[in-house]
């Protein structure tokens, strides 16, 4: 127990205060932390940047920090080779140690075998292990990224409007610099022709848990197809894998889609700060659903359409972004060519006619829903192809190489559409 008494020039006292100090043994060794990463890869010629280690004990007081003691190899920036460096922090109560290994190397500077040291969501570059595990989700569906070039993923649905999260896995040799995520990706290979994107520039900060800060948040864009100011970046430190006890760096991604996207496929992309980049597919990717959020597209012109007649304001809307086709103020249809001119694909108004007593039956007929497979019951009467190649085998079938999906394009049903109801037209007034 310690005392302490006040008196002041006039002989007045204060309370007695006591302060009670309970002095107790030490018996837990300090912690050890490793300040970057390990392994650590240094291009030859470095330089090679000490980051240390931290300890860190609760009986440290202010000023007294413990400092680590260093051992090992001396790592030298100027020679190839694999360097193995220690750290220990020890007090009364013991020691600790934790180990770097730094890998000083030539392919840092562009060698035939640079390529090994790219970023990765999945298989590692050289041997092709799974080193991480669930490389990819979207919504909290996760997949493994099997394929660093592309990988199968089940084709999942999100509203448009809502808010979607889409989660990276990566692991990296090297300081990561740009994390991109592209939608609408018409192709394999042509993820940089994606109908939009969202690129994060990041930064190493090894005082944060997250491993990296988020410097910016980009979005390359026609159309404000992504809500910019709704869309969050943010980053953290997860196992590559639940059996491993190596660190791979998560990067989760906010956003909303305000329109449907032409094509289904997801492209993510990582780059590491000597720019080597990994760009892996993901297909059937995703599929935003519902109602676009933004207003029609419109467009107007002047035509003049004769000598005897006088110019007139011709008004265009596109109903869908995705197909070029567009409606004018009296419903006649236009089409718009790659040299940006305009064709208009009806010049008539026609008015369906429904169910008119003519002997030719098309898809305005009321009873055309059923008339397919009226016709396919009728023909397996005459030829059972199904029942023929239970018998045969598979080398009877002949799958005829039919384009089904043009069947899905706004330009060729408008044609068909305006082809039919002229001949019904025609029948009607010929019958």
């Amino acid at each position: 127990y310690i005392d302490y008494d006040c008196r002041d020039a006039s002989g007045n006292k204060a309370e007695r205060v006591t302060l009670l100090v309970l002095v107790e043994a030490d018996t837990t060794p300090p912690v050890i932390k490793l300040n970057g990463d390990s392994p650590t890869r240094v291009r030859l010629g470095g330089p090679y940047v000490e980051l240390g280690a931290t300890c860190t004990d609760e009986y440290t007081r202010p000023g007294e920090e413990l400092l680590p003691d260093t051992s090992g190899d001396r790592v030298q920036d100027g020679k190839s080779g694999t360097y193995e460096v220690t750290y220990t922090c020890t007090d009364a109560a013991g020691s600790n140690d934790i180990g770097r290994t730094v890998i000083v190397s030539a392919g840092g500077g562009g060698s035939r075998d640079d390529w090994q040291l790219n970023p990765t969501f999945g298989r590692s570059w050289e041997g092709s292990a799974q080193t991480v595990s669930g490389g990819f989700k979207f919504n909290g569906k996760t997949i493994d990224i099997t394929d660093n070039f592309h990988t199968g993923f089940p084709q999942a649905t999100a509203k448009i409007g809502q808010t979607n999260i889409a989660t990276v896995k990566i692991q990296s040799e090297m300081q990561l610099q740009r994390i991109i995520i592209y939608l609408g990706v018409p192709d394999v290979s042509r993820a940089t022709d994606a109908e939009t994107e969202i690129a994060a520039e990041v930064r190493r900060d090894y005082s944060m848990d997250t491993g990296y800060e988020v410097i910016s948040i980009t979005h390359e864009q026609d159309e404000p197809l992504i809500e910019e100011n709704s869309t969050v970046v943010s980053a953290g430190q997860v196992k590559c894998r639940s059996n491993s006890e190596a660190l791979c760096h998560e990067f989760s991604i906010a956003f909303r889609v305000m329109a449907p996207l032409s094509s289904d496929i997801v492209a993510i992309s990582a780059m590491d700060t000597d720019r080597r980049v990994t760009v892996s597919y993901i297909n059937d990717g995703v599929a935003f659903t519902g109602e676009s959020l933004l207003p029609a597209a419109t467009h107007s012109f002047d035509v003049k359409r004769g000598n005897q007649h006088p110019v007139e304001t011709v008004h265009l809307t596109q109903q869908d972004r995705r197909y070029n086709v567009w409606t004018d103020q009296y419903g006649f249809v236009w089409l718009q060519n790659s040299y940006g001119s305009w064709e208009q694909l009806t010049h008539a108004e026609f008015e369906r006619l429904r169910d008119a007593p003519v002997t030719v039956m098309t898809r305005h007929h009321s009873d055309f829903a059923d008339l397919i497979d009226r016709e396919q019951a009728r023909a397996a009467l005459v030829f059972n192809s199904t029942e023929i190649e239970s018998h045969v085998g598979e080398s009877f079938r002949h799958d005829a190489p039919v384009r089904l999906e043009k069947l899905k394009d706004p330009v060729v049903l408008e044609k068909l559409r305006i082809a039919e109801l002229a001949a019904l037209e025609y029948l009607e007034r010929h019958k």
